[in-house]
């Protein structure tokens, strides 16, 4: 946004200045005394009151990277927050993505009671609890990994954490860690077959995303969650395998049980005391006999000492 802390000459909601923004240009077709063209589809093409033609959206504070979905054509990116949150945001053609008025889904300036009027809210948001600047990534469209297809992989430059969510019609339907880097995220890149690699800011390495685990694994590796949780089953709907995450934040005898739609437990995939931390488990369809079950909407709960948590998932074989 071009200025000292929390954006103090406003430049985010200045549509008469090129920063706080994302620009849209044409490299190759020069018009007037610019060294690059404005495409006549820009959202304030030919306006009458000083706005930038080059602003494609707007309200942003600090874009740290962001990418276009080769399947949907979708404008993904990660927006730097001032003090408290970070954000993910879909960026559409001439929205207004709040900054300074918002941090995150929360009011900046002022600090409450804010005109939320005409925003475009984050698809998600996390603390500083967590981290302190997100490094935006790529939908993953590689083959290497079908269970994160069409899935949104993103980090966080301070923590290391490597995070994935599932974002459909309107909805967030899954958002997990799944990988603690013990290196500085600068960036994400994809090769020649939409693979997706991880630049490291400390050693200068480059790293090959290599997905999700495939058996009940700490992902945290040190640092602890804040609260307990269980997240919501990704894919769901599923055939035949599906990861199940969950959060401890503190030493628990945990049992996660499946049960069918009656109630009756159909299989207990973890039951021992664990350390604190983050967890992902892999259900692979199957009964505690190793029967594979039928087709149906199916219950996974979380008991972790006092802490229950139940969630619903569908098997579509």
């Amino acid at each position: 946004d071009g200025g000292s802390g929390g954006d103090p000459l406003n430049h985010g909601q200045n549509r008469k200045t090129l920063l706080g923004a994302i620009l849209r240009i044409d490299v190759d077709n020069p018009t007037g005394n610019l060294n690059y063209g404005i495409p006549s589809d820009n959202p304030f093409i030919g306006n009458t009151q000083g706005f930038r033609e080059e602003i494609w959206a707007y309200g942003l504070r600090n874009p740290w990277r962001f990418s276009f979905d080769p399947v949907t054509g979708e404008l993904w990116a990660g927006d730097v927050g001032q003090n408290l949150w970070e954000e993910i945001d879909l960026i559409e053609k001439g929205d207004n993505y709040g900054w300074r008025i918002m941090e995150g889904f929360h009011c900046f300036e002022p600090g409450s009671n804010c005109d939320e009027t005409g925003l475009s809210l984050p698809i998600k948001e996390y603390g500083h609890n967590v981290g302190c600047s997100i490094t935006g990534g790529y939908i993953y469209r590689g083959g290497l990994q079908p269970e994160l297809e069409g899935a949104y992989i993103y980090g966080d430059y301070c923590s290391g954490r490597i995070w994935m969510l599932r974002y459909e019609n309107g909805e967030l339907l899954a958002d997990s860690l799944i990988i603690q880097a013990s290196f500085r995220i600068s960036s994400f890149g994809v090769d020649q077959n939409n693979e997706l690699y991880i630049l490291d800011h400390n050693g200068g390495q480059i790293y090959r995303f290599s997905g999700f685990p495939t058996e009940v694994k700490d992902i945290n590796e040190g640092n602890i969650p804040y609260v307990f949780s269980l997240e919501q089953n990704y894919p769901n709907p599923f055939n035949p395998e599906t990861v199940i995450s969950y959060r401890l934040a503190a030493a628990s005898e945990v049992e996660l049980t499946i049960y069918n739609a009656l109630g009756q437990r159909i299989r207990t995939i973890v039951h021992k005391r664990q350390n604190p931390g983050n967890y992902q488990v892999l259900w692979d369809g199957q009964d505690q006999a190793n029967n594979e079950v039928s087709s149906g909407v199916y219950l996974y709960r979380l008991r972790a000492d006092s802490f229950v948590q139940t969630h619903k998932m569908l098997l579509l074989r």
